[in-house]
């Protein structure tokens, strides 16, 4: 086994592209300049076909839209007739630019004459003793340098253990939003592909961790460890997650914030998710689980799942806090300790088990009865249930050893059936 640190020493280099126009223009015809989907258009018009007029007329094609399109004012364009160049300004920045044209007989080429590449970059120049293989494992620690750029080049990757351990401070990935001005959607890849790594361990050791880890996990069934992160550097929690195998699982301590699968189009599946410490996570809609455990202070927000994500077990203990949001059937729901459940959802609850002195709420979404369906529902004594908007309980309450009042915060709602 060797062991792979993330350096990101690498030089800063520009991206330089060469674009080249040619052949024999009429007018009518349009040359275009694409980035993420935004087009420098130039018409031909009559009396200025010639090559030099093409290039002009794509340059201030250019000069128009850049004031609107923040992927063309991170570039620098210049008419070099019969080329145009557009070089990075930022060294280390990737771009994509692509060309086209409905001309019959005049041509645009597209060259990218140097690839941008720097510390930002996932490459073996920015790893001691290259990218990991086999048994390696793939450490960042102690550096401030982010990781923007080459986020694929572990896919397909068969290696032990990725960690990002609390002395890295960095940013691993992009946010969704480029923040040049103007901002935009950002086209570039916004996740580390963590390949096939089986163990990924997050916020190990001393340090304050980074604010910004965006993994995907290539469909590998992976054990995650977080144990801490900085604060966000933005509206989402620290640590985001997707595209994890069925078998998956993941243990989030400490004061730990993570995202799993919250985007639309994110992918997540655990056999268990461990949420323990004062962990702050949010659980997205496409997000598949088994198994969900909750202790401490920790905090959950289980959003409105897929309808067809039916969950086993939920457990929730000590003073932790679950808000549910979907309505998704749970077939066991433990309840201890002074825990808290918020629930807007409606579907099934099997069996609800509350001891100590654990608070459930249903709020649901209208002030109708039956909106969540329990079918049996035992409270242990002290235990407490606020039914503002209705729980129907198909084999009734059962309170064992404890009379109603034993039960202070009991306010099951109305039509109900109590076994003492």
């Amino acid at each position: 086994m060797a062991t792979k640190v993330f350096r990101g020493d690498s030089l800063d280099v520009a991206h330089l592209e060469t674009i080249t126009i040619g052949g024999t223009w009429i007018a009518g015809e349009t040359v275009t300049i694409t980035i993420n989907g935004k087009d420098a258009v130039h018409t031909v018009v009559s009396g200025s076909t010639s090559i030099s007029d093409v290039v002009a007329g794509l340059i201030t094609a250019i000069t128009n839209i850049t004031p609107q399109a923040g992927e063309f004012s991170e570039l620098t364009w210049v008419d070099a007739d019969p080329d145009i160049t557009a070089t990075g300004n930022t060294p280390g920045v990737t771009h994509t630019i692509t060309t086209s044209t409905d001309s019959v007989s005049g041509t645009i080429n597209d060259v990218e004459t140097t690839a941008a590449t720097g510390r930002e970059h996932l490459i073996a120049g920015n790893v001691d003793g290259g990218l990991p293989a086999a048994s390696d494992v793939l450490i960042f620690e102690q550096s401030s340098t982010n990781l923007k750029y080459g986020l694929t080049a572990l896919n397909g990757v068969t290696y032990d253990e990725l960690r990002i351990m609390a002395s890295y401070t960095g940013e691993i990935g992009n946010p969704m939003r480029n923040p040049q001005s103007p901002d935009y959607f950002e086209y570039r890849d916004r996740r580390l592909d963590s390949g096939g790594a089986t163990l990924i361990v997050i916020g190990a050791g001393e340090g304050s961790g980074s604010g910004r880890i965006d993994l995907n996990c290539s469909d590998t069934n992976v054990t995650i460890r977080v144990l801490k992160t900085a604060r966000s550097v933005d509206d989402n929690h620290a640590v985001r997650i997707t595209n994890t195998g069925a078998t998956s699982n993941i243990e989030i301590s400490g004061t730990s914030t993570v995202d799993l699968g919250i985007e639309e189009d994110d992918d997540c599946q655990f056999s268990n998710i461990d949420v323990s410490g004062n962990a702050q996570v949010r659980i997205g809609q496409n997000t598949v689980f088994t198994n969900l455990r909750i202790s401490g202070s920790a905090s959950v927000d289980l959003s409105s799942l897929d309808a067809n994500t039916d969950i086993t077990l939920i457990e929730i203990k000590d003073n932790a806090t679950l808000t549910i949001r979907g309505d998704n059937a749970i077939t066991t729901i433990n309840q201890e300790g002074t825990s808290t459940v918020t629930d807007f959802g409606t579907g099934t609850i099997t069996a609800y088990n509350r001891s100590g002195q654990a608070n459930y709420t249903n709020v649901g979404t209208a002030a109708v009865s039956g909106e969540r369906i329990m079918t049996d529902a035992t409270l242990q004594k002290g235990a407490g249930i606020w039914n503002s908007h209705g729980v129907t309980v198909t084999n009734g309450y059962t309170l064992p050893d404890a009379t109603l009042q034993e039960h202070p915060n009991f306010n099951p709602g109305y039509d109900l059936t109590v076994s003492i």
